[in-house]
């Protein structure tokens, strides 16, 4: 199936997100070629699973806009390949990483600031699916097994007011990662 990411930071996310069924998240080998489908440039990543040795294959359509500033997924429509259950997983994830600074040593810290920039942009990509009016995530936004799971989990986590609590606090952590 022919996906169609905002950025190259999106397929990489997609990927990362979707283990082989034998539940390996690593590749051993990852081959990255361009083809061109009939005058659209598509991405392909293929390679075996270094566990179970079956072959994974991921194809993208390349997106016609520039990649996104600050290490965005993209502009401001929501995504079409991660939801916002996805998306909250992956901030969680990305955001583990000391809460101080100063328990890190100086050379480790540009590595955890990053963590936490990622951690930031996932959660902007979260609140890009709640309407503008609404404090709340509707159900019908989410469509992945993993994204309804985790909403289902812990609904109150995908409302507004928590999302944007918890990217203000990364945002202060992150102030003492890069000060």
């Amino acid at each position: 199936m022919l996906l169609r990411p905002r950025s190259v930071a999106e397929e990489h996310l997609y990927m990362d997100l979707h283990p082989c069924p034998c539940g390996q998240r690593e590749w051993r080998t990852l081959h990255h070629s361009l083809e061109d489908r009939l005058g659209d440039l598509t991405a392909v990543f293929a390679g075996d699973c270094p566990q179970c040795k079956q072959p994974r294959r991921f194809e993208f359509l390349l997106p016609h806009t520039p990649e996104y500033p600050d290490g965005a997924f993209g502009g401001p429509a929501p995504s079409t390949i991660i939801d916002p259950g996805q998306y909250l997983r992956a901030s969680d994830d990305f955001a583990r990483v000391p809460a101080s600074a100063s328990v890190v040593p100086p050379g480790e810290r540009a590595a955890a600031a990053q963590r936490l920039e990622q951690a930031i942009a996932c959660l902007d990509e979260v609140l890009k699916f709640l309407p503008a009016d609404s404090d709340e995530l509707p159900k019908d936004r989410l469509f992945t097994a993993d994204g309804k799971q985790a909403f289902l989990a812990e609904p109150g986590r995908f409302r507004r007011l928590r999302l944007e609590a918890r990217r203000g606090a990364y945002e202060r952590l992150l102030a003492q990662y890069r000060g």
